[in-house]
């Protein structure tokens, strides 16, 4: 758009057409005016440069009017005025005039041959047609131009439409195609073997068909499932097996040897662990092979070992070893049935106390006073020994060795507790003979033999204590001897009377030495050796 700078009009501009008449923008108006105006300033310069526009001659005729335009006729009688002038012809053209004479050289001597000048049309009507068709092809263009965005906007409509159908039509059948594997899936009977593998195996080839799909998570949970149900039938079957197997080998038990015993007895501990997935039917055939293999494996034990010690007088040390693992091995077997098997218990206790007796006999004759006195002592307070101590942690308990010296001092009265430290808890010592050397300060000590677990009244135990009349005295110096050998224990503390025992099958057996200390104790100890005369297997 362009504003015309004469009149101010707004308008579009059009290519100029024949002369510049201006520099200026002009809308079309006032351009035909300056055409026009320009037009007629030159037919007025060539009128005054040319002898034709001096007065005329009065003597020259004028020119008669030019006829009529051929066809016209004279204007019908009886029709109105009115009319007839609209239908009447312009008036005709008078005849051209006689031509003047050539004038002379010396009138123009310079005067330039006269030509008729070119019609001039009406201002404004040739460039106002012009701007007409410019605009009447710039509507049909525009128009056209429509209509072809109108068809591509239905074609993309279309199209789209057809897109949409289309990806509906394929989600429809992925939906489809993804619930029916669902279904299939969850047809697999997970209690088979055949339709785990199946499932596990289908599941796992036809990921694409639920990866990322909402069903995604049930299907692996399907899979999962099918794993670990196929895992479980495979060791129900693989217990099952091995159980059948050891069936059959009890079914002749008395022909199997203690170690063919053990190992049978290995597998059904092992079996025992997991009976449970099989069911209780399973666990309850697992009792009853286990029942029968305690039944006969310590009395094969037993027998073994009392056959070893009398067909071999020369190696009792051996034979005692050998009543040793019998001895263990009873023991288990009664704990088990203690105050659960009523009718078994008493055949567990006669077995358990007669291995007892037999291996302390045999214990008298191993062990004798040149055997002993051959046998090294081990320093409990240097060496290695020495970092072997296992002190409990009670608040203001403290012990401390240094250069072979053991100090110790009990915890706070407010603690509430005792404490208690131990030597010998990995060794589980049970025939040895013992030395100490000690001073307690204040308080009391008491000591325990062959400690287990817990320090109570299935531990033998010996109290030093400056607390009672006639007891030990206070900043004394006490030497302290021992033994314990079989069920016979032998204690003596400086000039008393030596405490002497029989442990009953029902005291601990094996085990470390362990003192325990109450608060207000203060003791030294400067020396403690043992002599381990029968190691624990």
């Amino acid at each position: 758009m362009a504003t015309c700078e004469k009149c101010g009009t707004t308008f579009t501009p059009i290519p100029q057409a024949g002369e510049v008449v201006s520099l200026r923008i002009l809308c079309p108006k006032c351009e035909a005016a300056k055409r026009a105006e320009r037009q007629a300033r030159l037919q007025g310069s060539a009128v005054s440069r040319s002898p034709a526009s001096k007065p005329a001659d009065p003597q020259q005729p004028r020119r008669a009017p030019a006829p009529a335009a051929s066809g016209a006729s004279p204007t019908p009688a009886g029709i109105p005025r009115s009319a007839a002038a609209v239908r009447t012809a312009p008036p005709a053209t008078p005849p051209p005039a006689p031509k003047p004479p050539a004038p002379s050289a010396s009138h123009a001597p310079h005067a330039t041959p006269h030509k008729h000048d070119a019609p001039v049309h009406p201002p404004g009507t040739h460039r106002e047609s012009y701007v007409q068709k410019e605009q009447d092809r710039t509507t049909m263009v525009g128009g056209i131009v429509a209509g072809i965005l109108v068809l591509i906007t239905v074609i993309v409509v279309v199209i789209i439409g057809m897109k949409h159908k289309a990806e509906a039509a394929r989600a429809l059948a992925r939906s489809n195609e993804v619930e029916e594997f669902l279904v299939h899936m969850q047809k697999f009977n997970l209690e088979s073997e055949e339709d785990c593998k199946s499932a596990i195996d289908l599941g796992e080839r036809e990921t694409s068909k639920y990866t990322g799909e909402k069903t995604e998570s049930e299907i692996g949970g399907i899979i999962a499932r099918a794993k670990s149900s196929l895992e479980r039938i495979h060791q129900v079957r693989d217990l099952k097996e091995r159980l059948d197997n050891i069936e059959k080998q009890l079914a002749e038990i008395a022909t199997l040897t203690s170690e063919q015993l053990t190992e049978i007895r290995r597998k059904l501990v092992d079996i025992e662990k997991d009976a449970s997935v099989v069911g209780a039917e399973f666990t309850a055939r697992v009792g009853v092979c286990r029942n029968k293999i305690d039944d006969v494996f310590v009395e094969k034990l037993h027998d073994e070992a009392k056959s070893f010690a009398d067909q071999n007088p020369d190696k009792l040390r051996l034979a005692l070893t050998k009543y040793q693992h019998a001895e263990d091995e009873a023991l288990s077997a009664f704990e088990k049935v203690f105050k659960k098997d009523k009718e078994r218990e008493p055949i567990y206790q006669k077995r358990y106390t007669d291995i007892i007796a037999e291996s302390d006999a045999l214990c008298e004759k191993v062990f004798t006073p040149a055997i002993i006195n051959n046998t090294p002592w081990t320093d409990l307070l240097a060496g290695d020994q020495a970092k072997n101590w296992n002190p409990s942690q009670v608040q203001g308990f403290t012990q401390r060795i240094e250069n072979g010296v053991l100090d110790i001092v009990g915890p706070d009265k407010d603690a509430n507790r005792e404490a208690i430290m131990s030597i010998g808890d990995r060794e589980q010592w049970r025939d040895f003979t013992m030395e100490m050397e000690f001073t307690i300060e204040s308080g009391e000590t008491q000591i325990y033999f062959r400690i287990g677990k817990r320090a109570d009244n299935t531990v033998e135990s010996y109290n030093l204590t400056t607390e009672l009349a006639g007891g030990l005295q206070k900043n004394t110096k006490y030497t302290a001897v021992g033994s314990f050998i079989g069920s016979k224990l032998s204690f003596k503390v400086g000039d008393f009377d030596p405490y002497e025992s029989d442990v009953k099958w029902t005291q601990s057996r094996r085990g470390g030495i362990a003192l325990k200390i109450p608060d207000g104790t203060k003791m030294r100890i400067t020396k403690f050796r043992v002599k381990e005369l029968r190691k624990t297997l």
